[in-house]
């Protein structure tokens, strides 16, 4: 009877170590396995960005252009948010596996500045003001340490994520 008293306190203290292993464990995966999808997305959302850019600017659809920065705002926020989770497993888990924490605030830095710098583009692209983007134009047929000799440069007026006026201008005026 003593004999298997000590067993069920083995097997009990082995219950009561590993189930919280295991509890952790799937909060990790199902945190991990969420990241990655929004990662995934993001990445495809980006690329169609990327590609449709020129067109929204060009073709004054300042507000699709918005809407679609928006959906990526949403997307970091939640990328944040399930990084919280990946984190917090990862600490509950130090224990039974070996994790470097340091690895993640990289990441989560990364997300919480562009969720940042995201959020100041949108509110600087929804402002009814006209904002003036000067870009410099560099020759590069006359090399210079900068990579080419500006020239020319355009003046942008954008106003409501919508390209109103291109002006190119040389530089010598």
């Amino acid at each position: 009877l003593k004999k298997l008293d000590e067993r069920k306190n083995v097997v009990g203290d082995f219950l009561d170590n590993f189930w919280p292993f295991l509890k952790n464990s799937g909060l990790a995966l199902k945190s991990f396995q969420a990241l990655t999808a929004q990662t995934i997305f993001l990445n495809r959302k980006l690329a169609e960005l990327g590609g449709n850019l020129p067109g929204l600017l060009l073709d004054r659809q300042g507000e699709k252009l918005i809407s679609q920065l928006e959906e990526i705002k949403k997307v970091l926020i939640e990328m944040d948010r399930e990084n919280g989770n990946l984190t917090l497993a990862a600490v509950q888990l130090k224990d039974a596996l070996p994790t470097d924490l340091s690895l993640f605030l990289p990441f989560q830095l990364e997300i919480k500045r562009s969720a940042v710098f995201l959020e100041a583009l949108l509110q600087w692209l929804k402002s009814s003001s006209t904002h003036h983007l000067v870009i410099f134009l560099q020759n590069s047929s006359e090399l210079r340490p900068g990579g080419g000799f500006v020239g020319s440069y355009a003046d942008a007026a954008i106003s409501g994520g919508n390209l109103e006026k291109t002006e190119i201008k040389d530089i010598n005026e």
